[in-house]
């Protein structure tokens, strides 16, 4: 069956196989398409990046047969079969060292435009500032009157079913005087730092969520997948390498 590679949003599983989040795999199409409907991953689709990995494997093929081309010729002696080899060897990295740059640039130039786009902020059309800054001072002053760590958070979690983008977001750049005011609260009633931080950080993240558009999400999802290709996928000479170990 066709093959394809996925970037996992979140884990998963597959007939009691486990799929990691943040990580990439080869799965069935069928497969792919699953998780998809699920949410949990996307099929990686880069044409541009796709063409260059293509072309590695034609220069590779084309450079194979040049070398079968130079051991088939008994006119050759042994010596000048491997000094002819060695050269096309040589030029043919070079061809493959030049579509791994084009490759690195088109995979950075797609990691930028999707860093842009996450970090987009589209307004909503009833967008006040006056008085998205009122409702982000009123629930600041009752985050500050509450008397406890968990008094707090469940606050701001009940706040944030009903709280729109632009107070999210309000908040979201206030978060470093609100996470000073959590862990004062925390640390008065004793309670472990393991416990402070991890409620701190639901906050942070459940706050980001709310602050965050649908295409912000695609964009911030589409920036991981870019960054696990770099980390993972970043080398298209591959074939080359393997070539050449073979040739030893």
């Amino acid at each position: 069956m066709d093959k394809v590679e996925v970037f996992m949003l979140k884990s998963g599983e597959d007939k009691g196989l486990a799929y990691t989040g943040g990580y990439i795999y080869s799965v069935e199409k069928h497969v792919a398409e699953n998780f998809e409907k699920e949410g949990i991953a996307k099929e990686i689709r880069y044409q541009s990046l796709s063409s260059h990995q293509e072309n590695v494997n034609k220069t590779i093929e084309e450079m194979r047969e040049k070398i079968e081309a130079i051991e088939a010729d008994d006119r050759l002696t042994p010596d000048a079969k491997f000094s002819d080899i060695q050269e096309v060897i040589n030029q043919y990295e070079g061809k493959v060292n030049e579509i791994q740059d084009k490759y690195s640039r088109d995979l950075q130039i797609l990691q930028d435009a999707a860093a842009r786009k996450a970090s987009e902020i589209a307004l909503e059309d009833d967008f006040n500032a006056d008085k998205v800054r009122q409702k982000a001072g009123i629930i600041r002053a009752e985050v500050e009157m509450s008397l406890s760590l968990i008094e707090a958070a469940e606050l701001l979690q009940n706040e944030l079913r009903i709280m729109d983008k632009g107070t999210a977001r309000e908040l979201l750049s206030q978060f470093t005087d609100i996470k000073k005011s959590l862990e004062e609260k925390g640390g008065s009633a004793h309670i472990s730092d393991r416990l402070i931080r991890r409620t701190v950080r639901n906050v942070y993240n459940d706050l980001k969520k709310a602050s965050e558009d649908s295409n912000q999400v695609a964009a911030s999802a589409e920036y991981r997948m870019l960054s696990a290709i770099k980390e993972h996928r970043g080398d298209i000479t591959g074939p080359l390498k393997a070539f050449k170990r073979r040739k030893r």
